[in-house]
């Protein structure tokens, strides 16, 4: 038998590239239980990732006031105040943690006016990205 002081005392891990599978099943559709309007369109997602990353959206998908779950697929969930395009980012952003700088400027430019704390605070996050 070999002496314990041969076997390292960790295990490497390798990276993690959950963000990629979750961005492949929003992609794919697989599985949806959700569909969202926003902005005039409609998206496809599954309540369990949204619910996990986002507390607003498992109040409005999980709890008390939330449609049955027989309806949800089928009848949109409207999401007021936010366009097409700001609603995809987000999307993406919640599956795949990555905001591209593309979609991390599109639909802010109100943001320069009415809270240029908070886009002090965005922007410099895009730069670690």
């Amino acid at each position: 038998m070999a002496a314990a002081a041969e076997f390292p005392s960790y295990v490497s891990v390798p990276p993690s590239d959950l963000h990629r599978y979750l961005g492949k099943l929003l992609t794919s559709g697989d599985g949806t239980d959700v569909t969202l309007e926003a902005g005039g369109e409609t998206y496809k997602a599954h309540r369990s990732v949204l619910a996990a990353r986002s507390s607003v959206l498992k109040a409005e998908l999980l709890g008390p006031m939330a449609q049955p779950r027989s309806t949800t697929a089928a009848t949109p969930t409207r999401i007021n105040d936010i366009e097409a395009p700001v609603f995809r980012a987000m999307l993406h952003f919640i599956y795949t943690d990555h905001l591209s700088s593309t979609m991390a400027t599109d639909g802010f430019e109100h943001l320069t006016t009415s809270c240029p704390a908070i886009l002090k605070e965005l922007m410099s996050k895009l730069v670690v990205l």
